[in-house]
């Protein structure tokens, strides 16, 4: 998360994040599954640990009126559903979140044109649009960030992240 300029501490905690092998990236409420072999992996992982930690955005900050506005600018089928991945607002919000704030070309986040999920709206409108939903959030252009070294992953890990200290009023 250093990696990025979003500053992740607005979201209340404690935030679990369960690290094993062989599961599949998620995020719920309160909690985010990681995979330790995509962590292993070092740099490469980054955009999905950050694109998860972007769902507790959503769900904690983030309510039904900053959704639909945020729905506008997303352009996809619902905010969340059945529907497809890419189609899906809550995904489309956590790519930029990640790509917005760490516009490395390290990111798998990046999207490859306009069709990509989270190709749909460029960062700086991106950031300027949740800066107005979050208020003070930052919207200048990307800094990219040293590479910060990542610490091995055991793999049954559980972390618990601290609550955070600024709380959005």
């Amino acid at each position: 998360l250093n990696a990025s300029s979003f500053p992740w501490g607005i979201v209340p905690g404690p935030v679990v994040v369960h690290i094993q092998r062989g599961v599949g990236s998620s995020a719920a409420p309160g909690q985010i599954w990681l995979d330790a072999d995509l962590l292993d992996s070092g740099r490469f992982s980054w955009g999905v640990v950050q694109h998860e930690y972007a769902h507790q955005v959503d769900f904690a900050l983030l309510d039904s009126a900053s959704r639909a506005q945020l729905h506008t600018l997303l352009g996809g089928t619902a905010w969340s559903g059945p529907e497809g991945h890419s189609s899906l607002d809550c995904e489309r919000f956590a790519d930029l979140v990640s790509w917005s704030y760490w516009g490395s070309a390290d990111n798998v986040m990046k999207p490859l044109s306009t069709t990509d999920e989270g190709g749909e709206v460029s960062p700086a409108v991106f950031r300027a649009a949740l800066a107005a939903i979050l208020p003070g959030l930052p919207t200048a252009p990307l800094v990219q960030v040293a590479a910060v070294k990542a610490a091995p992953v055991r793999a049954t890990a559980s972390v618990k992240v601290a609550p955070a200290k600024h709380r959005r009023a």
